[in-house]
């Protein structure tokens, strides 16, 4: 009781009182500003979040529009470029999408067809006018070439454009061989190389230096003939049992043969012969030679 008694100090309630009071004016100083703190560092990182999210799902999009298109096996060039006009701003999107839409014009001048022509099941074209002529043939390399140049230009010092810029180097090498101009092709392949050992791939510059080795081995490429100028082999005459002709045997040869007995068996006649003269079967005959031998009969039947 005494201990108690001498703990107890004299304004000690309003010091706490002051204390509390103190605190209070504190939350009431700086509890909304923390607030908005708190709320804000929410804030930004929600919103990196949703940014994060809808950059992803552009990019996506960008490369499922462009496999669709790809995926179709002989797209339209002009398909790409749409893709690359819409898409263009997703990194790597637009100059994949103008070398596919070069490589659709480069495949139509070797063919010889237009882009997208349709071709029957049995290989023929249904429409003529998608026949391209030398004209139309040079169109679509100038159109590939235009590609192709336009995606060198965007990627030859850009760090991680390597393989499109190799890749449109390749193309623009391919049409100059479709052209007949070696020199210019091989010009293109050593830019590759060069692009390559610059940048570290080493397999890129190999690729070119075999494609550059195989220039030698080309030739006069003769034009391809069309379909109406192969010529025509003769179909060969079908023959079936029911079209041979037996007479060449002889006159009443297949109903001697369905009435003579199995050759060898014991008094088997022989087959008549022509002219006076008939072969015997083994076994004995009767106008044949010995027993058990084959003998020629003198005339008539054996």
């Amino acid at each position: 009781m005494d201990e108690r008694q001498s703990q107890i100090r004299e304004g000690a309630g309003l010091e706490e009182s002051r204390i509390n009071q103190d605190f209070i004016d504190f939350l009431r100083k700086w509890s909304t500003p923390a607030l908005l703190v708190i709320a804000l560092i929410f804030g930004v990182v929600a919103y990196r979040n949703w940014s994060t999210t809808r950059e992803r799902d552009r990019i996506d999009r960008a490369f499922e529009e462009l496999s669709l298109v790809a995926a179709s096996g002989d797209a339209l060039p002009e398909q790409y470029l749409r893709v690359a006009r819409e898409r263009g701003n997703v990194r790597g999107v637009g100059s994949m999408a103008r070398l596919g839409a070069a490589d659709a014009w480069l495949r139509a001048a070797r063919k010889g067809v237009a882009p997208g022509a349709a071709i029957g099941p049995d290989g023929e074209l249904l429409t003529e006018e998608d026949l391209l002529d030398a004209a139309g043939v040079d169109h679509a390399l100038s159109q590939a070439e235009a590609l192709y140049r336009e995606v060198l230009e965007a990627n030859r010092t850009r760090s991680g454009g390597t393989l499109h810029a190799a890749s449109a180097l390749f193309g623009l090498g391919a049409i100059a061989e479709s052209r007949g101009s070696i020199g210019d092709a091989e010009g293109f392949y050593q830019q590759v190389i060069e692009l390559a050992e610059t940048r570290a791939f080493p397999q890129i510059a190999a690729i070119a230096r075999a494609r550059i080795a195989g220039l030698g081995e080309l030739g006069d490429v003769p034009e391809p003939m069309r379909r109406a100028e192969v010529p025509v082999e003769p179909e060969a005459a079908a023959e079936s049992r029911d079209e041979l002709d037996f007479e060449m045997f002889g006159p009443g040869f297949m109903e001697q043969l369905e009435g003579q007995p199995a050759p060898g068996a014991d008094g088997a006649e022989g087959a008549p012969g022509q002219d006076g003269q008939g072969a015997g079967d083994q076994g004995t005959g009767d106008g044949g030679g010995g027993d058990g031998e084959r003998g020629a009969g003198d005339g008539g039947a054996g």
